[in-house]
């Protein structure tokens, strides 16, 4: 077995003499995703290198004593003065993210960061190449439409300047295998490996053992109490932050997640064994992912040529909280029919009607939906008009029309920034029927055949695909 030894300074006993400057922006997940579907319109596995010790590469701006360890000295000396930064300083990631953006920008000056992403993806979209580099931490990955000629050529000149080391395909990213076609017109997203080892470390099996066809039940959490504080030492929260993670690439378990997760602070046994029996029902289902499929337009023409196709499905369970009447907000956007960013959120206030619910939840799809189309603005070109389905037929026309009445003057803000957003031309409602509508699947539990039914809209299984 190989053992490594790092020394790493105690940055909660940093003294705060550089101010605040200690923020360092990541990417949202979701850019992996984007990265994926590109890359898979142009029929490529995206490339991914590792910068080795990222955080000991850059020079320090001001000077930093540190405390060497006990027993441990330099001709005498117990204290050194750091000339670069190093793991544990509080602003050491800021300032590999500053070096690192210097870097790439004077790489090529046409390369454009995407500040809806932090400042940690970058693009060059031409008419010859498109490119997509992001950095998550000391990870890179990235592709280019050239047959990724490009990419590999921008990774060579960054393992000039930096200790970087070559992975090849994307296989493995941000604990996320992904599976590709032999001819790169489909991907899967899994957490195979994750959830294996999840089953076994709390041993899920054991506790759980009978067949969970769904992640949970309305019946099941309607049995649920709320407790002032945490019933006997379980690992619950441990649970719910692993859970959380791998819901990136399963919306099918999101809903579950969600309503276990409002009991972090006050979970017994009971809620306990409920997470289990999601993490059960992952374990059973765990060669399932989300899928990125090529467009046939794809197939068929030169891809990414045109403008990106941006569409999403928002749906609300109107007062499905019990305890707060609150309903809940579901949707799901999708760039050149993939499935791009995804959520479930309790609604802020208590909606009074269904159809209010279905605004609600219009409009904080339209929020995800522009924040989508502003990050794609920064380098390239989206359809002038991105289309949002609801199953509501109030709600459609409340949300694309400027006429009013009394009962809906009280949501007047939600309805008239959807309004502004369809006058700008950038957003259009229209109505799906709900059987047809694959966002219920985030509002509430669902039985086993509608769960499917909507669930294979996005996810697939790499054997079945193949």
């Amino acid at each position: 077995m190989e053992r490594k030894v790092r020394l790493v300074a105690r940055g909660n006993q940093q003294w705060d003499s550089f101010g605040n400057q200690t923020f360092a922006a990541t990417p949202p997940y979701w850019c992996l995703r984007l990265v994926l579907i590109l890359a898979t319109e142009c029929g490529l596995r995206p490339q991914q290198a590792d910068v080795v010790s990222a955080f000991q590469i850059p020079e320090l701006q001001e000077k930093i004593a540190v405390r060497l360890p006990a027993g441990f000295n330099v001709k005498g000396q117990n204290l050194a003065i750091l000339h670069k930064t190093m793991q544990g300083i509080k602003q050491a990631s800021k300032i590999w993210g500053d070096t690192f953006h210097k870097v790439i920008l004077s790489y090529d000056n046409r390369m454009v960061a995407c500040q809806k992403a932090g400042k940690c993806m970058y693009a060059l979209w031409t008419g010859e190449v498109k490119c997509i580099v992001v950095r998550w931490v000391d990870d890179i990955f990235g592709f280019s439409s050239d047959g990724n000629s490009y990419f590999n050529g921008f990774l060579k000149a960054m393992a000039a300047k930096f200790p970087l080391k070559m992975l090849g395909d994307m296989r493995v990213a941000l604990g996320t295998e992904i599976e590709y076609a032999h001819d790169n017109s489909w991907a899967v997203m899994l957490m195979e490996k994750a959830i294996v080892q999840m089953a076994e470390e709390y041993r899920a099996r054991e506790l759980i053992q009978y067949t969970s066809k769904t992640p949970i039940t309305s019946k099941q959490l309607d049995l649920v109490v709320k407790h002032e504080e945490q019933q006997g030492d379980l690992p619950f929260r441990n649970v719910m932050g692993e859970l959380n993670w791998i819901a990136n690439v399963r919306p099918d378990v999101v809903v579950a997640i969600r309503r276990l997760a409002c009991f972090c602070n006050c979970a017994d046994e009971f809620i306990y064994k409920l997470a289990m029996q999601v993490v059960v029902y992952l374990y059973e289902n765990r060669d399932m992912g989300l899928k990125i499929v090529r467009s046939a337009a794809a197939k068929l023409g030169t891809p990414l040529q045109g403008p990106l196709e941006l569409y999403a499905y928002a749906d609300a369970s109107h007062a499905s909280d019990k305890v707060t009447m609150r309903s809940v907000s579901g949707s799901l956007v999708f760039l050149n029919g993939n499935l791009l960013m995804f959520s479930s959120r309790m609604q802020k206030t208590v909606a009074t009607s269904s159809t209010e619910s279905e605004l609600m939840a219009a409009n904080e799809c339209a929020k995800d939906v522009m924040q989508a189309r502003h990050l794609i603005q920064e380098f390239g070109e989206v359809q002038p008009s991105s289309r949002i389905h609801l199953d509501s037929a109030g709600a459609t026309f409340i949300a694309s029309n400027d006429k009013t009445s009394a009962n809906i003057r009280h949501i007047a803000i939600r309805e008239y920034y959807c309004r502004e957003l369809v006058d700008r031309g950038e957003v259009e409602f229209g109505y799906v029927p709900g059987v047809d509508n694959p966002a219920d699947m985030l509002t509430k539990p669902l039985e086993r055949v509608k769960l499917q039914q909507f669930a294979s809209v996005v996810m697939g299984r790499a054997a079945d695909m193949r």
